[in-house]
């Protein structure tokens, strides 16, 4: 992220500024690209819940978001949970391709 970006940072603004560089990116011939983040998801009691997603792209364009829940016990253990995806719009590739 450049120096200046602001502090807690929307997800639309954050959406918005790495769907421009990975579109720089991939415009040199580049046939996927993904992206991820250490979200928080809310279950259905409003609880919240860290997750990392990963928001997959590929040049058809096809695209998905896949969620894996995590649980910590202290710093360094990390227990991954069983992930779940779905579709969701290509943000990176358009019908062209790039």
């Amino acid at each position: 992220m450049p120096k200046s970006w602001k502090e807690h940072a929307t997800r639309d603004e954050l959406e918005t500024y790495w769907t421009g560089e990975l579109k720089k990116a991939v415009a040199a011939d580049c046939k996927a690209v993904c992206s991820c983040a250490d979200v928080r998801i809310p279950f259905e009691n409003g609880e919240l819940a860290p997750c990392i997603l990963i928001h997959l792209e590929t040049a058809q364009p096809s695209a998905e978001d896949i969620g894996y829940p995590y649980t910590r016990n202290g710093s360094f253990e990390v227990k991954m949970g069983v992930p779940t995806s779905v579709k969701t719009d290509a943000r990176i590739f358009n019908g062209n391709g790039a």
